[in-house]
């Protein structure tokens, strides 16, 4: 019976090497066409968004353990700026692509606090009205609290996905202003935080504004397995890292750190980790290909710029990566759509870069080298006993 020679040996066990790297590629080749613009096609994709902690604030924070968990255990933008300043412009820049005139003018990098308002939405007997005129820093502005413009909403309705915002502390009247005049639960929520109700296809029509939830609702999809396609989750402003000294977590110092800014710090931890364990001990997280994009409104008005965090949390894919292209709130609602199929991109979406490399972060070399030898020496060792037995078997 022929055995092999040692360089028979090595030529097969290259071979095999080669063919283990070739149907590595061809299922990438494969999986590339189901992705937009390098971003996968996802069935679940979940925003919670965070408030006034720039970026330095919050990353290597020993007051914020479990964020600083995920992103060493997941991908991290290590670019990423808000678009500008208050907190309504960047939440209507993420689900629409316009702060339609609300807050201060843009900026990549750094808006003037000073230039912006926070004051929308416009009041009338207690509901929205809209437009109207808003005073802030002496000047007059525009304020528009009914949007009359596509927003993600309508883009998801388009490809038949379904969605929900879950808003910590939601009031019964879902359409009220910020009731800091009520009780603290109240007190707690803002609709500032809650762009969805901006918009006119959500006030107008029951059916979406029944997607407007609190947070019982969230656990209750949770435990049912109706988590939507795309989910919105905003804590109260105790645990979303803002701070309301009228719902009993009073304004903190953060340079140098004192005592109430370590409590919103470690407040807003244990509230990221009791969403994000929640979710991704669902069954909704175990099927398919799902993210979590845990992010900030904006920093906190210090000098630095307006960098803040971005982790994708995902379910699939390769982890452990901190990426450093440079990306803003428009690039996040591009990954946004592409993960849904979408390349009808919204407002500044449509100028920006999709957050490919967070999503899709291309392997570390040597961990490929590392795939392929183990492949050869695989090869080479199984050559090596097979001959080793038909030694034996001939003697």
């Amino acid at each position: 019976m022929k055995i092999l020679n040692a360089k028979a040996s090595a030529s097969f066990a290259i071979a095999l090497s080669a063919t283990v790297i070739s149907s590595t590629a061809f299922v990438a080749s494969s999986s590339a066409n189901s992705l937009t613009e390098g971003v996968p096609q996802y069935d679940h994709q979940i925003v919670i968004m965070m408030e006034n902690h720039g970026y330095d604030e919050i990353i290597g924070s020993p007051n914020t353990p479990y964020i600083n968990q995920l992103a060493n255990t997941y991908n991290t933008e290590t670019n990423f700026f808000s678009t500008t300043h208050p907190s309504l412009p960047n939440y209507l820049t993420l689900i629409s692509g316009s702060t339609f005139g609300n807050g201060a003018p843009f900026d990549p990098i750094q808006a003037d606090p000073s230039l912006g308002n926070d004051n929308p939405p416009c009041i009338s007997a207690g509901h929205f009205a809209g437009p109207t005129t808003a005073i802030s820093s002496g000047a007059s502005q525009n304020c528009d609290a009914t949007i009359n413009s596509p927003s993600i909403v309508d883009q998801l309705a388009t490809q038949s996905l379904t969605w929900k915002t879950y808003q910590e502390n939601l009031p019964a009247d879902k359409l009220a202003a910020n009731s800091n005049t009520a009780g603290v639960n109240d007190k707690l929520y803002a609709v500032k935080h809650d762009p969805f109700l901006y918009f006119n296809t959500v006030q107008n029509d029951p059916n979406q504004l029944k997607n407007v939830v609190g947070f019982d609702q969230l656990g209750a999809d949770l435990t049912s397995g109706a988590l939507p396609n795309f989910s919105f989750i905003a804590p109260n402003q105790c645990n979303d890292m803002h701070g309301d000294p009228n719902g009993g977590c009073p304004y903190g110092v953060t340079d140098p750190v004192d005592a109430n800014e370590k409590a919103i710090l470690k407040a807003g931890d244990n509230e990221v980790k009791s969403l994000v364990s929640a979710i991704t001990s669902s069954s909704a997280w175990s099927q398919g290909k799902n993210v979590i994009y845990l992010t900030w409104d904006e920093n906190d008005y210090g000098t630095g710029t307006n960098q803040v965090p971005l982790i994708a949390i995902t379910n699939n894919g390769y982890q452990g990566v901190s990426d450093g292209a440079y990306g803003n709130t428009c690039s996040l609602l591009r990954t946004i759509e592409d993960g849904f199929g979408i390349n009808s991109y919204l407002g500044c979406a449509g100028n920006a870069t999709a957050l490919t490399s967070l999503v899709t972060p291309v392997p570390n070399p040597s961990t490929e080298i590392g795939i392929a030898s183990a492949s050869i020496l695989f090869g080479i060792n199984l050559l090596s006993k097979k001959r080793k037995a038909k030694l034996n078997k001939s003697l």
